[in-house]
């Protein structure tokens, strides 16, 4: 099934604050085409060590910078493939551990 979806990508970088760091998450928001995967997807990907649960399509590759998080209803996504094609640009994730949370 797909249906249309605003996301966010999620960029977590370490800035110096005082003695510690802290991390700075910037957020963007894009449109995407959101799925689930096919039981080959699924089959290959497993046979990586891989659980990956639902794909987004960002219809233009300039709307992805390489983020490996994507906030998407509430839940956390890490991004375990990128595939490209033409001018889309798939990203395949799995759910996010809490303790992996940003």
């Amino acid at each position: 099934m797909y249906r249309a979806a605003e996301i966010t990508l999620l960029t977590e970088a370490k800035t110096a604050h005082g003695i510690h760091e802290a991390p700075k998450i910037t957020e963007r928001q894009v449109f995407a085409t959101v799925s689930s995967l096919s039981e080959r997807e699924r089959e290959q990907a497993r046979s990586m060590g891989l659980a990956p649960e639902i794909v987004f399509v960002l219809r233009l590759q300039d709307d992805y910078q390489n983020e490996k998080k994507i906030l998407w209803q509430g839940e956390e996504y890490l991004v375990s493939f990128v595939n490209t094609s033409g001018d889309m640009l798939r990203l395949t994730a799995e759910r996010s551990n809490h303790e992996d949370s940003v």
